[in-house]
């Protein structure tokens, strides 16, 4: 697990799509591209882009799952 300076977590792509039941990190990286209200990235770990899971998590009660069509 990844935290940042204020002790929130950190998640990659793939742990994103993990925890959401989502399809892939492709999947993820493709909410990104297309807006859909998805959280920017807030950092980088190497390659991977990193999210904050606590605005993840809100994205999602908010949005009912607006990548569900993509699973």
């Amino acid at each position: 697990m990844t935290f940042d300076t204020d002790g929130h977590e950190l998640v990659d792509a793939r742990e994103v799509a993990a925890r959401l039941g989502l399809k892939s990190a492709r999947t993820v990286l493709d909410l990104r591209v297309h807006r859909l209200g998805f959280p920017a990235p807030v950092a980088r770990q190497g390659r991977a882009l990193l999210w904050s899971w606590a605005q993840v998590e809100l994205w999602d009660a908010r949005s009912g799952h607006a990548g569900a069509s993509t699973r």
